[in-house]
């Protein structure tokens, strides 16, 4: 059997990280701080993952009070949610037939 090659990427990680975590308290504000601590990675790494995230639109910084998930990662959870609801209806009237 092949070794599997690791494509692992640290920067990618921390950034999913750091997604997850915000995912999981969506309103609450992190500082830089708390998102290095939480995470695990350096203040360094944590400012630059946030500074990307915000700048693609996943995170916003509230004035002086940190970060939190923007309003973007809702409109894909309504798609998902809406398509779900489409996929489950066709099955469902594909039966009754």
């Amino acid at each position: 059997m092949a070794e599997e090659k690791d494509y692992t990427n640290d920067s990618q990680q921390a950034a999913l990280a750091v997604l997850d975590l915000f995912g999981r308290f969506p309103l609450y504000p992190f500082s830089i701080t708390e998102v290095q601590e939480h995470v695990g990675i350096s203040r360094d790494q944590a400012f630059r993952t946030l500074w990307n995230l915000a700048r693609a639109g996943w995170i916003e910084e509230m004035e002086k009070r940190g970060y939190r998930l923007a309003p973007r990662l809702t409109t894909y959870a309504e798609t998902f949610r809406r398509d779900i609801a489409e996929l489950a209806q066709t099955y469902l009237e594909r039966g009754a037939q």
